[in-house]
C-alpha cells in the first residue's frame, strides 16, 4: 500500500544522454543481456562515397598488412533491432585488422572488419567493440572457444554472430567487445592496469623474426594510470614485473618460445599461481595456440591477489583446416608442454574442464550467441565439444608422457628469489644494441611531485617528465615524438610492506601494523587499527559461523585518499574477494575508509551486518550473490549500502544517517529486500543502470527524494524499482527510460 503525505513525480534526463529507443529499457532489463534478442545491427556512413575510397585504397595498397593511415573514423549512425524494439545513436567505424584478410568483397561490393565506437547508447554494455568478418576468427569456432573459457571463469571479450548491413550491404559478421573497462566489470572484475604485448616493433619496425627477442609489453588503459596517484603507484609495480618477464622469456626466446607466465616473477606465493597454467591447458585443448603467441597476450592485474590474469583474444579456435577431424591430431606447441605445467594436477584439471557443468553452462553460452536457429546451434556444440574432449585427454596424455620423461621443466620463481641474480635486465641489454628500432632505453624512475617523475636513461641521462609524458612511454612507447622504452630496474622492488598469513582455505592480508586476533575456537577475528590507513584482506576464504568485527580509530583520524582506493587497491577497511560465507556475521566501527565494509566476488549468506560510524560508504559489495538477514548501518558519510554488478537479498534493515543515499544499487545488479527501515538521507532507495529492484515494504522517512530510477552510465541503460507497500514523503525521480511502481490500496 502506497502511503505518502507528499509525493512528486519527476521524470528526468541523466547524463550522459540517452539513446534513442522506442521500448523503455527498464522493463527489458533481462532481455537486453542476451544477444540472441538482437536481431541485427544496421550502420549508415553519411559521407559513403569516401567510405568506398578507403576501402580501394587499402586494396590497392602495396603491402601485406594495412597501414594505419587508411584507418581513419568516419561518423556512423547505428540502428539496433531487437525482438522486441530498436535504438539509435551516432557513434563512429574504422578499418580494423592487421592484415587484408579483414577486408574482402560480396557481390562485387568491399566488406570488412570494423572498429567501432559509440557516442551515446551501448549494445550488451559495449561502447567500443570490433564487427570482425567471421574468417578472421574462424567464425563460430570462435563463439564456442570463448563459451569454453568463460564457463571455466576466464575473462573474456562478449562476442557472439550477428547479422549487419553497412550502407545497405549485408553480411554476417562476428561482434567482439574491445579490450576496455567495461570487459572487466562483465567478467567480475574491479577497473584496474590492462596490459598487452607490445607489437610496434613487429609491425612498424621490420619482421617478426627480426625483433622477436626484444619485443616488450606495453600499457592498454593509460587512462586508469592518469586517474591518481595510487593508479600509478599499482600501475608501475604491476608494470615493472610484467617488462622483467617479457624480458626473461626473451632471453631465452629460442628455449621458452610463446611461454609465458608473468607470476612466476612474483615476489610471494599466490594463491593465484595457477592461473597461466590452467589456461595455458585449455587454450590448448582448444587448438587456440595463436592467442599464446607472445605478442598477442593480454593482462589484467588483479590487486586483491596481486597476479596477472590472462585475457582471452584472438586465438583461431579449432585450427584452420578442412576438416574438422584433423583438428584433433592438431600438435601442440613443445615449449609450452615442457613448461607450462609445473604444479597443476593435469589429470584432476582435465576432467573439470570438460565436466557436465561446465559443458552445460559453455552450451547455453553458445547457443545465444550463435545467431543460429536452437537445434543447428545444438547440434554445433556437439560437435566442436567432441573435438574439445578427446583433444583434452590428448593433451593430459601429452603432458603425462613428458613428466615421466623429466621433460617437464619449470621457470618458478620463489619468494626468496632475488631477481638480480637473474641477470635478466643485463642479459637483455646485450642484444639491444643490434636491434636500434627499440630507441632509448628508460632504467630508472624516481617520483618527483604529484605531476612529474624524474626518468633516468641506459646512458645515466637523466629527463623531467609529466605524468602524461609517462604514461604515453607506457602506453605507446613514445616520448615527444621518440620511441622510448621503459624497462624493469630488475629488483625486488615488488616487496610491499604487508603481512600474510594463511586463514580458512584462504588468506589474510594487512598492512603493516594492525593488530589481528583470531580465535579458531570460537571461531573470531578482530582487526583493530592502529592508524587511519590500516585495512585487512580475506582473500578465497571459506567461512561457516564466524564472527569478524573490525574496530577503527576515532572520528577525524583519517587521512581522505586522493583516490577511493589506497595504492594497494583496497576500497575497504574490511575487505573480501573470492570468498564464501554460510551465517557469518560482519562488523565494523569507525570504519575510517572508503568503504567500512567491501566484498568483491563473493557468495553465501551473511547472518548480520552492523556499521556504525563510517567514514563514507558503509558497505559496499560488487560482482557478487550475497543475501543478507539483518543490515543495521548508523551513521555514514555518504552511501549506507551500495551495490553493483551481482545478485543480492536483504531481509530486514535499519538505516540511519546516511549522508547520500540508504540504498544504492547499480550496474546491472538485482536486489530483493523483504524489509526496509530508514530514517534521514539525501536519497532513500537509488536503482539505477540496468538494475532491477524488488521491495515488499520500505518506511523512508526525512529525505530530499524518496526513490530515483535512472541511467547513469553510458554503458548501462534504465532501471526498475517496484515496492509493494511504500511509506515516503519526499520526492520520486524517474527517467523516460526506467520503471517504477508502488503499490496503491
Amino acid at each position: 500500500m502506497l502511503r505518502v503525505c507528499t509525493i512528486l513525480l519527476v521524470s528526468f534526463l541523466a547524463t550522459p544522454v540517452l539513446a534513442v529507443c522506442d521500448f523503455k529499457q527498464g522493463e527489458v532489463i533481462s532481455e537486453l543481456q542476451s544477444p540472441a534478442n538482437i536481431s541485427n545491427i544496421t550502420i549508415n556512413v553519411p559521407k559513403s562515397a569516401k567510405w568506398q575510397k578507403n576501402a580501394i585504397k587499402i586494396l590497392k595498397s602495396d603491402t601485406l598488412n594495412i597501414r594505419s593511415e587508411f584507418k581513419k573514423s568516419f561518423k556512423a549512425k547505428f540502428k539496433i533491432n531487437y525482438t522486441f524494439g530498436s535504438c539509435e545513436f551516432w557513434g563512429s567505424i574504422k578499418q580494423s585488422g592487421d592484415w587484408k584478410d579483414h577486408i574482402s568483397f560480396k557481390e562485387g561490393n568491399p566488406i570488412r572488419s570494423l572498429n567501432a565506437r559509440l557516442d551515446n547508447g551501448n549494445i550488451l554494455n559495449s561502447v567500443r567493440f570490433k564487427l570482425l568478418l567471421p574468417e578472421t576468427r574462424n567464425g563460430l569456432k570462435e563463439v564456442f572457444g570463448v563459451s569454453v573459457l568463460n564457463s571455466l571463469g576466464f575473462i573474456t571479450p562478449e562476442t557472439f554472430q550477428v547479422n549487419v548491413s553497412v550502407n545497405g550491404i549485408n553480411s554476417i559478421m562476428i561482434f567482439q567487445e574491445n579490450f576496455r573497462k567495461e570487459l572487466l566489470e562483465r567478467n567480475g572484475r574491479r577497473e584496474g592496469p590492462l596490459f598487452e604485448g607490445d607489437e610496434s616493433l613487429i609491425w612498424g619496425y621490420g619482421r617478426l623474426e627480426e625483433n622477436n627477442d626484444v619485443s616488450l609489453s606495453r600499457l592498454e588503459n593509460k587512462s586508469w594510470f592518469l586517474k591518481g596517484s595510487n593508479s600509478q603507484k599499482i600501475t608501475l609495480r604491476a608494470f615493472n614485473t610484467l617488462q622483467a618477464a617479457y624480458m626473461l622469456r626473451s632471453n631465452k626466446s629460442n628455449e621458452m618460445r610463446n611461454y609465458f607466465d608473468p607470476n612466476i616473477l612474483l615476489p610471494f606465493q599466490s594463491t593465484s599461481s595457477l592461473k597461466f597454467p590452467k589456461f595455458n591447458f585449455v587454450i590448448q585443448a582448444l587448438g587456440a595456440e595463436h592467442a599464446l603467441f607472445f605478442h598477442n597476450r593480454k593482462f589484467y592485474f588483479n590487486v586483491f591477489d596481486g597476479s596477472f590474469e590472462p585475457i582471452y583474444y584472438d586465438g583461431n579456435v579449432l585450427g584452420k583446416r578442412n576438416y574438422d577431424i584433423a583438428m584433433i591430431d592438431m600438435p601442440n606447441e613443445q615449449e609450452i608442454v615442457r613448461y607450462a605445467y609445473k604444479g597443476l594436477d593435469v589429470e584432476q584439471y582435465s576432467s573439470s574442464a570438460r565436466n557436465q557443468k561446465v559443458k552445460l553452462n559453455a552450451k547455453k553460452h553458445f547457443i545465444e550467441r550463435s545467431g543460429l536457429p536452437q537445434n543447428y546451434a545444438v547440434e554445433l556444440f556437439e560437435k566442436y565439444w567432441r573435438i574439445f574432449a578427446i583433444r583434452t585427454k590428448n593433451l593430459q596424455q601429452e603432458i603425462k608422457e613428458a613428466q615421466s620423461s623429466n621433460e617437464i621443466k619449470s621457470w618458478q620463481i620463489t619468494a626468496t628469489t632475488n631477481l638480480a641474480e637473474l641477470d635478466i635486465l643485463d642479459i637483455f641489454l646485450t642484444r639491444t644494441s643490434k636491434h636500434p628500432s627499440i630507441g632509448a632505453l628508460g632504467l630508472g624512475l624516481l617520483k618527483i611531485s604529484d605531476e612529474t617523475y624524474l626518468l633516468e636513461f641506459e646512458d645515466q641521462q637523466t629527463e623531467i617528465i609529466s605524468v602524461k609524458e609517462l604514461a604515453n612511454i607506457l602506453g605507446k612507447n613514445s616520448l615527444r615524438g621518440t620511441r622510448v622504452t621503459l624497462l624493469s630496474d630488475n629488483t625486488n622492488s615488488n616487496t610491499i610492506n604487508l603481512t600474510r598469513r594463511k586463514f580458512q582455505d584462504g588468506e589474510i592480508i594487512t598492512s603493516a601494523g594492525i593488530i589481528v586476533v583470531v580465535d579458531d575456537e570460537n571461531r573470531t577475528v578482530s582487526f583493530e587499527q592502529q592508524s587511519s590507513t590500516d585495512w585487512a584482506l580475506l582473500n578465497s576464504v571459506i567461512l561457516e559461523d564466524w564472527n569478524v568485527k573490525f574496530v577503527g580509530l576515532p572520528q577525524g583520524s583519517q587521512t581522505k585518499e586522493e583516490q577511493r582506493f589506497n595504492e594497494f587497491g583496497m576500497t575497504g577497511c574490511l575487505n573480501f574477494y573470492n570468498s564464501s560465507f554460510i551465517n557469518v556475521d560482519l562488523s565494523v566501527y569507525s570504519g575510517e575508509c572508503e568503504d567500512s565494509l567491501n566484498i568483491v566476488k563473493s557468495t553465501g549468506n551473511l547472518a548480520s551486518i552492523k556499521i556504525v560510524n563510517a567514514f563514507s560508504d558503509a558497505v559496499d559489495i560488487d560482482f557478487s550473490n550475497i543475501s543478507i538477514y539483518d543490515l543495521v548501518v548508523n551513521t555514514a558519510g555518504n552511501d549506507c549500502f551500495d551495490v553493483s554488478g551481482g545478485r543480492y537479498q536483504i531481509s530486514r534493515s535499519t538505516l540511519h544517517k546516511c549522508d547520500d543515499k540508504g540504498i544504492s544499487v547499480g550496474e546491472s545488479s538485482y536486489l530483493t529486500a523483504t524489509e526496509i527501515n530508514l530514517t534521514s538521507a539525501n536519497i532513500g532507495i537509488s536503482s539505477k543502470d540496468y538494475s532491477k529492484v524488488n521491495v515488499l515494504r520500505a518506511k523512508i522517512e526525512d529525505v530530499t527524494v524518496c526513490v530515483e530510477v535512472k541511467q547513469k552510465k553510458q554503458e548501462f541503460g534504465g532501471a526498475s524499482l517496484l515496492i509493494e507497500d511504500l511509506m515516503c514523503d519526499g520526492i520520486v525521480k524517474v527517467d523516460k527510460h526506467s520503471v517504477f511502481k508502488a503499490g496503491l490500496g
